[in-house]
């Protein structure tokens, strides 16, 4: 079949088959076209993901520190916590009992170093625990306790994750009663008390 000259740029142009009429202007234009251009994601979309995996992370993190203090405050559930000094003697992790029991061992030595007293050619040993004298190391205990148990739940965030301590540090202060050596000086006097003589 022949063709005639092409036609003007705008016009179809068509070709026949056997049985079909093919334009050849939609034949070209899909041919010279190629394959559809392929779409890559735009830098809003990084930013967006990039931006969803740094939430991400700060949330397991924080999830992650949130439960290493709750497992923390657990530990020290009816403990002292680190960081707490009594009369020089770290009671930190130990319970109420058992701090008491290490202060009062420490406190031991001022309560029953022994004194001598003398009076003509008699000696009497007493110690300041058998005058009545005792120390504050419960109260003092109980003190750090609270202190524990009252701390924030950041604090103890602190302590965990930075290492701090809390810092509680007391003495123990020995009371002395004055009825304790006034019955003993009464004891001596009435001991030592001599018959008048012409």
């Amino acid at each position: 079949m022949e063709r005639g000259p092409r036609p003007a740029t705008g016009e179809r142009e068509y070709r026949y088959d056997d049985r079909f009429m093919i334009d050849e202007s939609t034949e070209m234009a899909k041919t010279d076209a190629g394959p559809p251009p392929r779409r890559g994601w735009s830098k809003g979309k990084w930013a967006a993901i990039a931006l969803a995996v740094v939430v991400l992370l700060l949330a397991l993190g924080v999830a992650g520190i949130a439960y290493a203090t709750y497992d923390y405050a657990a530990e020290y559930e009816g403990r002292i916590l680190p960081g707490t000094v009594i009369q020089g003697v770290d009671v930190g992790g130990l319970t109420e009992s058992q701090a008491l029991e290490v202060v009062r061992a420490s406190v031991a030595p001022r309560l029953d170093r022994r004194i001598r007293v003398t009076f003509e050619g008699r000696r009497w040993v007493v110690t300041p625990r058998s005058l009545g004298a005792r120390s504050n190391a419960r109260r003092v205990v109980r003190a750090a306790l609270a202190a524990s148990a009252s701390t924030s739940f950041m604090d103890k965030m602190r302590m965990k994750v930075l290492g701090d301590e809390m810092g509680f540090e007391r003495s123990v202060a020995i009371d002395h009663p004055r009825a304790g050596v006034r019955d003993f000086v009464d004891e001596l006097a009435a001991e030592l008390r001599v018959e008048p003589r012409d």
